[in-house]
C-alpha cells in the first residue's frame, strides 16, 4: 500500500511539474526559473520539518537491540486491535531478530574476509 502511495505521488509530481513548465515555457523573466525552483524548495521545506515527527523503523530498532522499542512501534504499525502477543506481531519480531543476527554475522564476514585480503596484497615486511 505505501509503495503505491508513493509511486502515484511522484507521478502527480511528474504531471505538475510538466505542467508547471508548460505554464511558464513562453515567459522569458526570471520567475520561468524561480518559480519551479522555489516550489520544490517548498516541498523539501514540509518534509524537513516533519521528519521528527516520525516513528523510528522497527527493523532499525532491533538492528540497534532495541526490542521493546520495535515490539511498541509494530503494535503503531499494525491495525486497531492489534497487540503485542498477536501471533503476527511475534511473527514479524522474531523474522526481524532473525534478519538482523544473520545481517550482523555477514557484515561481520564480510568485513574479515576485506581485511584478509588487503592483508594478502600488502608486502612482507619481514
Amino acid at each position: 500500500m505505501l509503495m503505491s502511495i508513493e509511486l502515484t505521488l511522484c507521478a502527480l509530481g511528474l504531471f505538475l511539474s510538466q505542467w508547471i513548465n508548460y505554464g511558464f515555457g513562453s515567459n522569458d523573466s526570471a520567475a520561468a526559473f524561480e518559480f519551479p525552483i522555489f516550489f520544490q524548495l517548498s516541498f523539501l521545506a514540509a518534509t524537513l520539518f516533519f521528519i521528527p515527527f516520525l516513528p523510528e523503523s522497527p527493523r532499525w530498532l532491533v538492528a540497534k537491540g532495541k526490542m521493546e522499542e520495535a515490539l511498541q512501534a509494530l503494535v503503531r504499525l499494525g491495525s486497531k486491535d492489534t497487540r503485542p502477543d498477536s501471533p503476527e506481531v511475534v511473527k514479524t519480531m522474531t523474522e526481524m531478530e532473525e534478519v538482523a543476527r544473520l545481517e550482523n554475522i555477514n557484515g561481520l564476514l564480510w568485513f574479515k574476509s576485506l581485511v584478509s585480503d588487503f592483508q594478502s596484497l600488502s608486502p612482507n615486511t619481514n
